[in-house]
């Protein structure tokens, strides 16, 4: 089974899909996955430097994400530009490594987690999804604290994606990460036999 892990950004889904991972599910992070898509050498790389020109590249030939990110949160063309270099990759690369998994392993739970699930729509792909869950206003405190962001700034990278109230309806399971983080992982063992259950009736 291949499980859709998702929420809003500082919501705490890859503090969730550690969890899972401590507790025997095999995840398969898109943030990584697209680290590695944008690395020098690559088109993807080609492609978004041809984009937004020699600005966003470092010293070491590398895109500098740090740069990247206020230009494409500013602008949703741009952004949006990005996003159809970066994401047939980073799917390309999860699928592959989904097989490469299930060939090796057999039956095992597979978390699939990324910010923009839903957003891409490949969520539809998913066995199941599950959407982690803060309210905006926590979501704001986490990412002025995390990034150093003045709440204009985290306000903006907040609302480039779909809102987390939005998320929640279009989730088959919710874990509510406002609380402590023994509160979350309780959740998290207490929906991990349900899963395997699942995976099971199918």
């Amino acid at each position: 089974m291949v499980i859709g892990l998702t929420g809003g950004i500082c919501t705490g889904k890859s503090t969730v899909g550690r969890m899972f991972e401590e507790l025997g599910a095999r995840l398969i992070d898109a943030d990584e996955l697209a680290h590695e898509a944008i690395r020098k050498g690559t088109n993807a790389h080609q492609e978004i430097t041809a984009t937004f020109g020699p600005v966003i590249v470092a010293a070491d030939g590398e895109i500098d994400r740090q740069k990247l990110g206020p230009i494409v949160f500013k602008d949703a063309d741009l952004r949006r530009r990005l996003e159809t270099i970066i994401h047939p990759e980073v799917f390309r690369m999860f699928e592959e490594q989904r097989d490469r998994i299930l060939s090796a392993e057999g039956d095992v739970l597979i978390l699939f987690s990324a910010a923009l699930l839903i957003e891409t729509g490949y969520h539809s792909r998913m066995d199941r999804v599950i959407v982690v869950y803060a309210p905006e206003e926590e979501q704001l405190h986490r990412l002025i604290q995390r990034n150093n962001l003045s709440p204009a700034q985290a306000l903006e990278r907040i609302k480039a994606q779909i809102s987390i109230e939005a998320k929640k309806p279009m989730a088959d399971h919710v874990i509510d990460n406002s609380g402590s983080l023994a509160d979350t992982r309780r959740q998290v063992e207490t929906l991990l036999p349900k899963l395997h259950s699942s995976e099971a009736d199918n």
